[in-house]
This record gives C-alpha cells, sequence and structure tokens, in this order.
C-alpha cells in the first residue's frame, strides 16, 4: 500500500514537472512569443507600419532576425536583444530583393523585449 503512495506521489511530481516546463517554452498556449498583432507571413503585403511579435533566432552588429512561427523576418536596426528574447517590432516592411535568408524586411522604429 505504501508503495503504491509513493509512486502516485512520483508520478504526481513528473507530471507537475512537465507541465512548469512546456508551460515555460510557451507550449501549452498561454504566453507563448508570437505571432503578434500581424503575422510576419503577412507582414510584406501590409500597408505602412506593422508590428510583429517573434523570437530572436539571430543577432548581428547592426540587425537580428525574428521567427513567430509562421515566417521570419529580418530587422535592420541594431537593439539590445539576445537569442531567445521574445520581442515586439514595430516599424515598415522594405524590400528584400537583395536580402536573403529571411520572408520579410523590416526598417524598426521601436523594438520591445516582452
Amino acid at each position: 500500500m505504501a508503495q503504491n503512495a509513493a509512486t502516485r506521489r512520483y508520478g504526481l511530481v513528473v507530471t507537475v514537472a512537465l507541465l512548469v516546463g512546456l508551460a515555460g517554452c510557451g507550449m501549452l498556449g498561454g504566453g507563448g512569443c508570437g505571432p503578434g498583432e500581424t503575422e510576419i507571413t503577412d507582414a510584406a503585403d501590409a500597408d505602412g507600419s506593422v508590428s510583429v511579435t517573434g523570437e530572436v533566432t539571430e543577432t548581428g552588429q547592426v540587425s537580428f532576425v525574428v521567427d513567430d512561427g509562421t515566417a521570419t523576418a529580418f530587422i535592420q536596426r541594431p537593439g539590445d536583444v539576445s537569442e531567445g528574447d521574445c520581442v515586439t517590432v514595430e516599424g515598415r516592411t522594405v524590400d528584400t530583393s537583395n536580402m536573403g535568408g529571411a520572408d520579410v524586411a523590416m526598417q524598426a522604429t521601436n523594438i520591445t523585449v516582452n
């Protein structure tokens, strides 16, 4: 009987730890990183300013890449961001004909680390 109680407690602890781990990754649907107001996949077709939310996947000296799960955006502006940060970027889309690697390019006017 004592062994069954210990097994149930162990199972409960493992289940709670798994759920907490998944929630931290945004996999339970609450608080994930992106997409935001505009999905990156739709940003290229947007007229005027757009706001996208996603995870920083690459950083450079004057740019970084954001992935919201629908597509990637090349952000032209240095930001105080690190890989793995969840950010919201406001700005305008720009021509990507001479840029490779991202689905959309943006000139950022505002960057918020969430």
